[in-house]
């Protein structure tokens, strides 16, 4: 989140001689809205808090009126200063809501309604047919709700899901929940009692599915609203039909005209398209009629008037007046299909051709299906009303054509013949700049869709399954890579069903080992590598057998099978050196050195190390330097060279930001908490681990983002939030519970001793009950928790030799830190000295210090 710098820039004005805010009035203004909040109150006091730069609460002051007097909150002007403080620095939101490119016109009516109704129900369905304006409707009513929703507001898109599998992952997706939980019920529980309110945009493709899902989230996740936007009726799910807009009746003047919501809409565009356009005398009706041959679809409306920008309303008319006048559920695709008929070529082609993407696409994509000419043509497409924007993602503007559009594209590139060609194209794009990046995050939708494309078209399977390979080392830096799961597992089902032998499966199936593995399923990737393995021998192919033996490493070392591990790394050195592979060779050696570490070699472990770093680095995945950089660090600092390994640590921190890679940067920041814990240097440990924490929620690995929270806990050991920790270590351990995942072997025995010491200080029933509480959360109630944690009063290693110390000696020990003499204590407690000697020589032992002065350090 970023740091609100508007109090900041106040500061600056009264500095360069503008009037300071009266502090006077300001105190007044809250201490008559407390008393007899009125929206002219309220307002006032928002634009004073505004001008002061206090953004976060003239939010505030709104919120409270919503409780004291909902219907003054609902005044136009009230809603207008509200909308100024919410959207003045939108991404400090709890909201990841699309922006409205322009404002709503009409709907008034359905928009108290559906207010009303979003009150009354949890889960409530927009129903109307495309282009009525469901999505718009949605939208708006979304952001008026956002003050009472503490959690936030949620669009959850899905006009590119397929199956249940991509309705969970886009949820987890966009609620930062675990992704590799499968089921409904999972995911709910993991939302636990969380305000927010669940945006379903486009259902219809998955209606029973979102209806399960529905129903799991009423069920289990009491302070979950749902909206969704659908065609089909949505079980369980209370309707709210869209209708179409309001239309002037014959014969109506120019002021009744101008009165119904149709034509609003339509002069408002119009005058966007045209600002010399006016509605008057001599053209209300014409107006009018075009709307009501539109049948009120907002969607026909908006494109019909865009179509003015370069014609005029009589050419408008006639055009229109040549088709049947369509009924409501074909004026969106009917008004698509005349605008279309009045493109250019190079237009028409490109509008064919985005008929392939389901969700968002770039300038980049449209250029890889028209060529140079998409710029001009997308200009001309926008114009027109059929592409709509999308925002930015990664700083780069994306675009996608609505429901009818997108349904009349599809079908003209069939009807064309154009569809197998375009889908090449579009595979050959993708497979070249897979395989030439070292991130694929701003490829993650199209990469999906590739593998869609496979599924229904038989001749992309060659080329996807060279994609899939394309993608094992890069796996990490895909935004939701349990979202490839089940089609990486299809894909590789029909190969194996065709028997297909080649090394492109070979290599399909060490990307799905990899996924499998990362997803926390070591063994069964064991054994997908091992097909591989036997595939690439079959194959006789040198280069795919060392991709196949060095692809092998991490699940086994995931195993702690450190005998193969070294028999399989040492092949794949020999196989990949004899063909000049040096990612293998990084692999194999990268595997070696973490095999030695774990068995306590670290001469043999850094020995590998060097040997890694006289390849060519050039020919090395900066995922793979970054890893073995922190592999590096994790031997340096058991020969005490705590300066080296911080180096390379930083140096792979910043290969992780750059390549997007969240684990690698995760680990990182975990390592860089435990340099700082070394030199005692505990507030910027706990800021370390606090970024890890942050960090792994961009991941997909949940093992990670587990040990993050469990290393924050440890980090945060003091007396006044212990039962807070019992609730995150609660949260943690149902979830490796639920998830099947055991505890990281290599540090179970400071996991242990973290829950023994909270234990003994808070005491076994406070502790009990807390721990309870956490494992009935779930991981984001987890992540909340830990964002609360404060730095901790000592390292967890003082903390557990302090647990070793009895009530007396705790005692002395905070006297001798006090300063206090032995005599002085021997006095104050009513014993003899020599009694306080023995205790503080106990002390001194029991803490591994050497002296009275390095006691209070320990405390």
């Amino acid at each position: 989140m970023r740091p609100n710098v508007a109090p900041a820039r106040a500061r600056s004005r009264h500095i360069f001689g503008e009037p300071a805010l009266d502090f006077e009035r300001l105190a007044a203004l809250r201490a008559a809205c407390d008393a007899h909040p009125t929206p002219a109150l309220v307002i006032e006091l928002i634009e004073a808090l505004l001008a002061r730069g206090d953004r976060p609460e003239a939010i505030e002051a709104y919120r409270r009126l919503t409780l004291a007097d909902p219907v003054g909150a609902r005044d136009a002007a009230v809603r207008a200063a509200y909308e100024r403080a919410l959207w003045s620095q939108p991404g400090e939101l709890p909201t990841n809501l699309p922006a409205a490119r322009r404002r709503l016109v009409g709907r008034d009516a359905a928009l108290a309604e559906l207010e009303g109704a979003l009150r009354e129900h949890r889960f409530v369905a927009l129903l109307g047919p495309g282009g009525i304006g469901k999505t718009r409707l949605a939208l708006e009513v979304a952001r008026r709700a956002l003050p009472e929703f503490r959690d936030g507001v949620w669009w959850v898109d899905l006009t590119a899901a397929r199956s249940v599998q991509d309705l969970h992952a886009e949820l987890a997706r966009v609620l930062a929940l675990t992704p590799s939980l499968r089921g409904a019920t999972e995911l709910a529980s993991e939302l636990g009692a969380r305000r927010l309110l669940i945006v379903f945009d486009r259902c219809e493709g998955l209606a029973e599915e979102v209806g399960q899902l529905g129903a799991a989230l009423l069920a289990h996740a009491p302070g979950a609203t749902l909206l969704t936007t659908t065609q089909r009726a949505i079980p369980l799910a209370i309707p709210f039909e869209v209708s179409a807009l309001a239309l002037p009746a014959e014969g109506a003047s120019r002021s009744q005209a101008a009165a119904s919501e149709a034509v609003a809409l339509f002069v408002e565009r119009a005058v966007e398209a045209d600002p010399r356009f006016a509605l008057n005398d001599a053209n209300a009706r014409a107006v009018a009629g075009l709307c009501r041959a539109l049948a009120g679809s907002p969607f026909a409306i908006e494109a019909a008037a865009a179509y003015l920008a370069h014609g005029d309303l009589e050419r408008l008319t006639e055009r229109l007046a040549s088709d049947r006048a369509p009924e409501a559920r074909d004026a969106a695709r009917a008004s698509v299909a005349w605008v279309y008929r009045m493109l250019g070529d190079a237009e028409a082609r490109l509008l064919r051709a985005l008929g392939l993407f389901p969700g968002d696409w770039s300038i980049d994509d449209a250029e890889n299906v028209l060529g140079a000419d998409a710029v001009a043509a997308l200009d001309a497409l926008l114009d027109a009303g059929l592409v709509v924007t999308r925002g930015t993602r990664r700083g780069l503007q994306r675009y996608r054509l609505l429901d009818a559009t997108r349904d009349f594209a599809r079908a003209q590139l069939d009807a064309a013949g154009e569809l197998d060609d375009v889908r090449a194209r579009f595979l050959r794009r993708i497979a070249a700049t897979a395989a030439a990046s070292e991130s694929l995050a701003s490829l993650s939708d199209h990469v999906l869709l590739a593998f869609d494309i496979a599924a229904e078209w038989t001749p992309a399977e060659p080329p996807v399954l060279e994609l899939a390979g394309a993608l094992e080392l890069r796996l990490a830096t895909l935004e939701h890579p349990a979202a490839l799961h089940p089609r990486l597992d299809a894909l590789v089902r029909r190969a194996r069903a065709r028997g297909d032998r080649s090394i492109g499966f070979a290599d399909a199936l060490g990307a799905f080992a990899r996924l499998v593995n990362f997803l926390g399923d070591h063994a069964t990737a064991v054994t997908l590598h091992d097909e591989r393995i036997a595939v690439a021998r079959a194959c006789a192919d040198p280069a795919a057998l060392a991709r196949a033996l060095a692809g092998a490493l991490p699940a086994l070392l995931n195993e702690r099978r450190f005998e193969r591990v070294r028999a399989t790394a040492s092949e794949a050195l020999a196989v990949a050196r004899a063909c000049d592979d040096t990612q293998s060779c990084a692999d194999a050696l990268r595997a070696l050195s973490a095999a030695a570490h774990f068995e306590g070699d670290v001469d043999g472990a850094l020995q590998y190390v060097d040997a890694f770093m006289q390849l060519p680095q050039e020919r090395i995945a900066k995922g793979s330097i970054g890893r073995m950089l922190v592999g590096y660090f994790a031997n340096a600092q058991k020969r005490g060279d705590l300066a080296r390994g911080r180096a390379a640590l930083e140096a792979a921190l910043a290969i992780g930001h750059a390549i997007e890679d969240y684990g690698l940067a995760t680990h990182c920041e975990m390592s860089l908490g435990f340099c700082a814990q070394r030199e005692r240097r505990l507030e910027e440990a706990h800021q370390a681990l606090q970024r890890a924490v942050s960090l792994s929620q961009h991941g997909s690995n949940t093992m990670t983002q587990i040990d993050a929270l469990e290393e924050l806990a440890a980090a945060s050991i003091r007396s006044d939030q212990l039962e807070h920790l019992a609730r995150v270590l609660g949260a943690i351990d149902a979830m490796r519970t639920r998830l099947r995942l055991a505890a990281n072997p290599y540090v179970q025995g400071r996991s242990e001793r973290l829950r023994a010491i909270v234990r003994a200080e808070l005491g076994a029933d406070a502790y009990a009950l807390a721990y309870a509480q956490g494992g009935r959360g779930a991981l984001p109630q987890a992540i909340e928790w830990a964002a609360q944690l404060r730095c901790g009063e000592t390292l967890l290693e003082d903390a557990d030799r302090f647990a070793q110390l009895s009530r007396r000696e705790r005692e002395i020990a905070q006297l001798v830190a006090e300063g206090v003499t032995n005599r002085a204590i021997a006095r104050r407690l009513s014993v003899s000295v020599r009694t306080v000697d023995t205790h503080v020589a106990s002390i001194l032992r029991k803490l591994g210090v050497a002296g009275r002065g390095e006691i209070a350090a320990r405390l």
